[in-house]
């Protein structure tokens, strides 16, 4: 059969070569021999260049006879990416041309094994990988024990990763640096661990199940709609930014670090369909990251954008960077307060309502029991009042008058 093998900065390559079979009824197959003979006249040992290279087979029997001749053709072909499997049971596939051109890979899974495919040549290393072509290898999932690093190195790569695809065990997750990802079929990703730097991960409204944690880092973000399932930390300088235009995504436990963003998409009262929301299922915990509001509609008094959903009656644990409690916010046309205990109690949500001030005003009296009202206009009041003569009232919803 035909042999395929990828090089790495134009070759040559040290290719592996198992014997052909031959049958004779005379002789065990063991004890038929083969004898092979390059084209290019070098060692079967040698390394084969770029290029088709012919080896031409003999085989002898016992009695010396020789079989007729068969040719094989060994195709030696520039690789852009390597996929090597290492002893300890880890994948690195790394691009390493790296910004030379813009790679899409996909992974998925065939039978009992794991398929990587690229829009460049892959080559091999390791036992059990097996090239398949020029951009399509297959490596046994009972091989992969120490999970998946994928390294862009650059450029605009892409990889889809085929769902349901589980990488079961401690230590089988994914690592991806320089690399956005799209999860696609609708079935559920189980990984370990997960780490992003410098890509963008967007859950693509499907399910990512991360046993211990998802760390997002630099210039990394979590975004799209779907669930990631587990710890989701955002470390410095790592976005997270739901929805698509606008949408909802679920997490677990969410922990924003100092110098990570939040990021939301705000044109409307309405979740997932007019503003992006975060849906977590665990603790919440911002540790001072930037908020980052986009769009902004002209907001009504009642309205409650609950950007971050928190369930059950945990509280929300810090705030964003210079955003405390009631703190005005204003984008676009929309203006309002944040709140870290709005929705159901521990949600952190903006409202309509603008910032409460106190103000200071005198009048002056002439006669005794006078009268003095404060007139509102409208409705939705609720206020107090500090008389200066040892009285007050509170929950004032309108008009009030007061006697001195």
């Amino acid at each position: 059969d035909p042999l395929l093998a990828g090089a790495m900065d134009g070759g040559p390559v040290t290719v592996v070569l198992v014997d052909p079979t031959a049958t004779d009824n005379e002789t065990a197959p063991e004890n038929i021999t083969f004898e092979g003979v390059r084209g290019d006249g070098l060692e079967l040992t040698d390394p084969f260049p770029l290029g088709d290279t012919s080896i031409t087979w003999t085989a002898k029997d016992e009695a010396g006879n020789i079989s007729e001749s068969c040719d094989q053709i060994i195709t030696v072909f520039q690789a852009e990416t390597m996929a090597m499997l290492n002893p300890d049971g880890s994948l690195v596939i790394d691009d390493v041309n790296g910004g030379a051109t813009d790679d899409n890979f996909n992974l998925s899974v065939s039978g009992d094994n794991l398929v990587i495919t690229s829009s460049s040549p892959i080559a091999i290393s390791g036992v059990g990988v097996i090239q398949v072509d020029a951009t399509t290898v297959e490596i046994p999932l009972a091989s992969l024990t120490g999970g998946i690093s994928i390294e862009g190195q650059g450029g605009n790569d892409l990889l889809t990763l085929e769902t349901p695809l589980s990488l079961s065990g401690a230590g089988n997750g994914l690592i991806l640096n320089n690399i956005d990802v799209v999860l696609s079929g609708g079935g559920e990703l189980g990984l370990d661990a997960l780490s992003v730097t410098e890509g963008n991960f967007d859950s693509s409204g499907g399910t990512t199940v991360v046993a211990t944690e998802a760390n997002f880092f630099e210039n990394g973000t979590l975004s799209g709609t779907g669930t990631l399932s587990g710890v989701v930390n955002m470390n410095l300088d790592s976005t997270l930014d739901p929805g698509v235009s606008p949408g909802t995504l679920a997490a677990g436990d969410l922990t924003l670090e100092t110098g990570s963003v939040f990021t939301a998409e705000v044109d409307g009262p309405t979740p997932d369909t007019e503003y992006d929301q975060v849906v977590v299922n665990g603790t919440v915990t911002l540790n001072g990251a930037t908020l980052n509001l986009l769009g902004g509609y002209a907001n009504a008094l009642e309205d409650i954008i609950v950007l971050i959903d928190n369930d059950g009656t945990d509280l929300v644990s810090g705030t964003f960077d210079g955003l405390a409690e009631g703190d005005e916010i204003a984008f676009g046309d929309f203006s309002g307060t944040i709140t870290y205990t709005g929705g159901d109690g521990n949600d952190v949500a903006l409202l309509g309502t603008p910032a409460q001030r106190p103000f200071v005003t005198t009048w002056q009296t002439t006669t005794t029991n006078e009268n003095i009202t404060i007139p509102t206009t409208g409705t939705g009041y609720n206020y107090s009042v500090d008389w200066g003569d040892g009285s007050s009232d509170s929950g004032v919803t309108g008009d009030i008058t007061h006697t001195y």
